[in-house]
């Protein structure tokens, strides 16, 4: 429920205190980000129409253990009836997944389709924190275009099925929001929610945020600048 629930809770958070809100009529920028998302689904959803499982080993422990979830109806504290050793593994993703295969879609093919379309939404977090850094729509643009190119199409294939992938549109957002001058309540909740999120899928994507909000916070210094 993370990915799907982060993604609405994050909508409303960010539009509710926005002056330009969502109108009938969509303003150009809001135009070219439904592009930009529509050929990021279509660049990662179409490749892979006919495959039926996910490559590389990380898919086979998550489905893994995502099976384990289903069997026992909660997370297991161990590998059996597989292995009767301790499971000392991130739950979060593996959670996700025997959520959306309660449908009754295969495993392998929840995995493959569900990286892959949470995957096409990073080109939109990085428009999010360009905007942040920027402040320039146009740029912000620009730079969520050459993350769309960037990851096509061989990142589909190689990193955008495992669960690391999970989090990767996740760490701009939570960095583009740890640069607001003024963070209110509900921000300030989403962020917490979307850290802990990501640390449950996979605890190393938050060196990955420390590496992209260390940096930024330190030339920017938005607290300076709303104490002034």
């Amino acid at each position: 429920v993370l990915i799907p629930a982060t993604v609405i809770v994050s909508a409303c958070v960010l539009l509710k205190n926005r002056k330009e809100r969502l109108a009938l009529k969509l303003d150009p920028t809001a135009v070219i980000l439904i592009i930009i998302l529509f050929v990021g689904l279509l660049t990662r959803v179409y490749p892979i129409k006919d495959m039926q499982a996910p490559l590389f080993a990380d898919p086979a422990v998550e489905g893994t253990i995502a099976r384990l979830i289903m069997d026992n109806q909660k997370i297991p504290s161990t590998w059996e009836p597989l292995l009767p050793i301790k499971l000392a593994h991130q739950p979060g993703f593996a959670s996700i997944i025997a959520w959306l295969s309660a449908s009754g879609v295969p495993i392998p093919q929840v995995i493959l389709f569900f990286t892959n379309i949470v995957h096409a939404l990073f080109p939109l977090s990085i428009y999010f924190l360009a905007s942040r850094v920027l402040k320039n729509r146009f740029k912000s643009i620009i730079a969520a275009v050459v993350a769309l190119v960037a990851s096509f199409p061989t990142y589909t294939f190689v990193a955008g099925m495992n669960s690391m992938a999970a989090t990767f549109f996740m760490i701009p957002v939570i960095a583009g929001l740890m640069l607001e001058e003024k963070i209110s309540r509900n921000k300030c909740a989403l962020l917490v929610f979307l850290s802990i999120g990501m640390a449950l899928i996979h605890p190393v994507s938050l060196f990955f945020l420390a590496m992209v909000s260390f940096p930024l916070l330190f030339a920017m210094r938005p607290w300076k600048n709303a104490a002034m």
